[in-house]
Formats: structure tokens, C-alpha cells, sequence
């Protein structure tokens, strides 16, 4: 079963950065605003708390002019022995209005890490100086929560890996705090990532639920006392976790969903095969015919499953 990793800091621990987008790949444009840019910026700034906290950090590119495909992006990571895979990038649409913070992930273990990381960058950026964004003319800041994404990056990292997209620089707010370099808005953005990382790994910044220390009189389990732990993150599928009076995790909410796609049993006619990950992924196919992963032709017409 997955869990968030308790240590005192991150001595030891390598994390993987990768500034997403770069060289001939611009990523979105806003004017003179290049996703590029800020997410290597804000890699940059990221890379400096981490060093803080002993943390070794690894970055797949360092200049704005060199372009990596996606899954050369995992390869770096893999190569360096890196624990985690953090892909910076900044969100765009073609409505002005959005704003928010948005999360992918591919395998089980990206969406642990995803659930952990996810909550907490949505309250972080969700306040501007001290302000709700919303006091500066933003309609709305929304917690789009994370969704499963077939991204190279993703799928051929060997560690936990996410992609952020922490706020949309199509909103004309949004691209005044980002428009220049070590800007407060992005800084403010990379000590998300960064308290998000400190959380996956167990490390409290105040006193938190689960820490088997009851630190406060009146302490509460719920929102930031838990840690920002889930259930999702404490490897359970679904579910409400909470807190013993004693201050341990309470997860007799969690739930399982019991065995999965691609682990060669057979669980019913329209076993849903979007999240088999070994021999056989046959996404979106039908699996009424066989065990989807069980590396045996599932089809009525025989044919084979696509293999990643």
C-alpha cells in the first residue's frame, strides 16, 4: 500500500524539476509572456528552497533555448535516480476569466503524490497579498482538482511524477503578477510546490493530525491538520480519512476498490481498461472478453492490445 513518506527533512532525497515546455516550444504566449520562461523561473526558485532543506535537485533543462521531448524529459529524471518528478508548467485558455489550479497524473503513485500536492496549491495561490485573488478582479479561483493524463513524462518516469499547472496566464491578472522574473506571484507559486513536497514526504510545517502527537488542546482533523493527506495519498482508492482522539490516522472511511485492470484477473464483462499500465493497455477498449494486462487477444476480431 502507497503512503506519504515520513522524514525529518529531505537529506537524501532527489528531486527532479523539469521546467515544462522550451527552446523551439514556446508553450503558451500571452503577449511577451512565454509559458516557457516562467516555468523555468519558477523551476529556479523552487530549486532554492529544496537546496534548503537538503534536499538534492536535479533540472531537465536550465536555459530557455533547449527543447526536450516528453519522454526524454523521464529519461533525465530516471538517469539521475531521481525520487520525484515534479513538471512545472503554466495554464492557458481562451476565456480571460479562468483561473485556478489544475494537476496531472498517469500512475498510481503520481496520483498520491498528486493528492497530496494538489490541495495545497489550490489554497497557497488562492490568496494574493493577503487578499482573496478575487479583491484584485479575478472572477473566481478554481480547484480543478487533478485528472489522469497520457503524458510521455509521466508514463515512462520510474518515481512518482506530476504536472502542475498552478494558474492560467491567460488571465490578465495573473500575466501582470507573472509578467517579470523572481516576481512575488511566482515565488509565491513555487513555495506551493514546495510546502506540497514537504507535506508528501510527512514533513509538518505546523502541528498536523497523524503526527501521533496530540500538539494542541483543541487540535482538529480535518482540511491542514490532517497533513493535506487523503485517503488517495495513504494508497486507499476512495474514502474520508480522519483523525483518532489519540492523533493517528483514522482510516476505517478509506475504501479499496478491490483488484484492478491489469493485474490478470478477470472482474466482470466491461472491466474498464484506461488504467492498465502493463503488457496489454488497451485504453478505452473493451475488456468483456478477457483480463485486460493479462497479455492474452481481448477483442472479438483478435486483435491485440497496444503495448506502451
Amino acid at each position: 500500500m502507497l503512503s506519504v513518506f515520513v522524514s525529518a527533512d529531505l537529506t537524501g532525497k532527489i528531486i527532479c524539476l523539469d521546467p515544462g515546455h522550451g527552446g523551439t516550444d514556446p508553450g503558451a504566449v500571452n503577449g511577451d509572456l512565454l509559458e516557457k520562461d516562467i516555468n523555468l523561473d519558477i523551476s529556479f526558485l523552487l530549486k532554492d528552497m529544496l537546496l534548503v532543506r537538503n534536499s538534492q535537485v536535479v533540472m531537465t533543462r536550465t536555459t530557455t533555448y533547449e527543447s526536450l521531448g516528453n519522454s526524454d524529459r523521464a529519461y533525465i529524471c530516471n538517469d539521475a535516480g531521481a525520487d520525484l518528478l515534479i513538471s512545472i508548467h503554466t495554464n492557458s485558455v481562451e476565456d480571460p476569466n479562468y483561473d485556478g489550479t489544475y494537476m496531472y497524473w498517469f500512475k498510481k503513485e503520481d496520483r498520491a503524490l498528486a493528492s497530496v500536492m494538489q490541495p495545497i496549491m489550490y489554497n497557497e495561490l488562492g490568496d494574493y497579498e493577503g487578499q482573496p485573488v478575487t479583491y484584485y478582479g479575478i472572477p473566481d479561483f478554481i480547484d480543478f482538482g487533478t485528472d489522469r493524463f497520457a503524458s510521455g513524462t509521466l508514463m515512462r518516469s520510474d518515481m512518482p511524477a506530476v504536472i502542475t499547472e498552478p494558474v492560467f496566464m491567460s488571465n490578465p491578472t495573473e500575466a501582470q503578477w507573472l509578467s517579470s522574473a523572481g516576481s512575488e506571484r511566482r515565488t509565491q507559486i513555487a513555495h506551493a510546490h514546495y510546502l506540497g513536497i514537504l507535506s508528501y514526504y510527512g514533513i509538518p510545517l505546523d502541528p498536523v493530525c497523524g503526527d501521533d502527537t496530540l500538539n494542541q488542546e483543541s487540535e482538529e482533523c480535518d482540511g491542514f491538520d490532517l497533513g493535506w493527506n487523503t485517503c488517495i495519498s495513504l494508497g486507499f482508492d476512495d474514502g474520508t480519512l480522519s483523525c483518532t482522539e489519540d492523533c493517528t490516522f483514522d482510516t476505517t472511511s478509506c475504501t479499496t476498490s478491490g483488484p484492478e485492470c491489469g493485474n490478470g484477473i478477470c472482474e466482470g464483462n466491461g472491466e474498464d481498461c484506461f488504467s492498465c499500465e502493463s503488457d496489454c493497455a488497451c485504453f478505452g477498449k473493451d475488456c468483456s472478453f478477457g483480463c485486460c494486462g493479462d497479455g492474452v487477444e481481448q477483442n472479438m476480431d483478435s486483435k491485440k492490445c497496444n503495448i506502451i
